[in-house]
């Protein structure tokens, strides 16, 4: 499924509470592999702050993937914390 006009998250910028957004999106998209390392790390408070930012963006380039024509997924033109997939024309 392709997604367009839908927000993910709002008002925050910190990997870890992405990934955990992420969560319901993975299993929605059946992205089982990803979703289990994502809990792993999630679950795991040794895990360093590098390892959990360079999993959002593996996260966030899979949740692209899933864009619709002429959407993207990332930061809303105008607010830097509201994450969803978007329309390129707003670029």
């Amino acid at each position: 499924m392709k997604m367009a006009n839908k927000q993910f998250s709002h008002g925050t910028l910190n990997p870890s509470h992405l990934l955990q957004i992420s969560i319901p999106w993975l299993k929605y998209f059946g992205n089982e592999e990803l979703l289990q390392r994502v809990e792993y790390m999630l679950l795991n408070h040794t895990t360093m702050d590098f390892q959990v930012a360079d999993l959002w963006i593996e996260v966030f380039d899979y949740l692209d993937t899933h864009s619709a024509e002429d959407y993207y997924f990332g930061s809303s033109v105008g607010d830097g914390s509201d994450i969803g997939w978007w329309p390129t024309s707003w670029l």
